[in-house]
């Protein structure tokens, strides 16, 4: 639990320079138990007595005036060290009611609290070593030592032989890990980076890309032969008078196979589609014949 808890990053960090400046050993677990707040926000109120018993460690027995008197030395020395902003008594403690009593404290945005940089490439690279088992002397070392994409190359190798539970990484990985960056050791040929990988994806994409629209322009092409095969049909049979048009469609329908008798005695759906079918047919053959 408690190194999972450190490879997620779940850390306090602690100016310890600071920290060895502080003498009373109050003062000490005041700078550990604010500083965890402070990370969230710079003002703090607690209940006086919560604070003494719980976290500080004072003794039980002391009532507020005491708890008071106790932590006064430890206040003043943060102070003096500008961890947090100085204030009157008045202002540090409030009474609530009878005996219970509350302790302010705000950070004083000078001193030991700043802001932290943001990581460059090299402590992301010693990082990304350390989460794979690598001593941290041992990984700045070799950031130190190495190209930038060398390494990223066999941490890449790395993860993909991890991820296959490579033999040559049973007995020591962070060990091969190492020896693989300083040796520059080859690939296997079944190997595959991230720039592979994403050049491969590019020419998978592309050639769906392709595909697709050869499947859009096919689909077009055929919408537009339907449609212009609809229209010639309605301006065959509107051609006609509507005499003309019923002795047509009677000699149709006379032509039908057994079959499509059937579905035309049926009605219905299948009735309809049948005889527009067979007059779609008719039409479609006489302008054939006439072309």
């Amino acid at each position: 639990m408690v190194f999972r808890s450190f490879r997620a990053g779940k850390l306090k960090r602690l100016v310890f320079a600071f920290f060895r400046r502080l003498n009373r050993s109050v003062a000490k677990i005041l700078y550990r138990f604010l500083g965890k707040r402070f990370f969230h926000r710079p003002r703090w109120e607690f209940h006086l007595q919560e604070l003494c018993w719980e976290h500080v460690g004072l003794a039980r027995s002391y009532d507020a005036a005491n708890l008071k008197r106790k932590l006064r030395p430890a206040i003043e020395e943060l102070e003096r060290h500008q961890f947090i902003r100085p204030a009157s008594d008045s202002e540090r403690f409030r009474k609530v009611s009878s005996g219970k009593w509350r302790v302010f404290f705000e950070r004083e945005g000078r001193g030991v609290t700043k802001v932290a940089a943001p990581p460059s490439d090299t402590d992301a690279l010693c990082q990304a070593l350390i989460d794979r088992g690598v001593t941290r002397s041992t990984a700045l070392e070799t950031v130190e030592k190495f190209p930038k994409e060398q390494i990223e190359h066999q941490l890449e190798v790395f993860d993909w032989l991890l991820s296959r539970k490579d033999s040559r990484l049973l007995r020591n990985p962070a060990g091969y890990l190492v020896s693989a960056i300083r040796s520059e050791y080859v690939a296997p040929q079944e190997f595959t980076g991230r720039r592979e990988q994403a050049e491969q994806k590019s020419r998978a994409e592309e050639l769906e890309r392709r595909r697709q629209a050869r499947i859009d322009r096919e689909r077009t092409r055929e919408n537009q032969k339907l449609q212009a095969r609809r229209k010639a049909v309605e301006s065959f049979w509107s051609s006609f008078s509507q005499e003309e048009r019923n002795q047509l469609e009677a000699e149709c329908l006379h032509a039908a196979n057994s079959f499509e008798r059937s579905l035309l005695d049926k009605g219905g759906t299948l009735g309809v589609a049948t005889r527009e079918k067979l007059f779609e047919e008719f039409a479609l053959k006489s302008l054939a014949v006439a072309e």
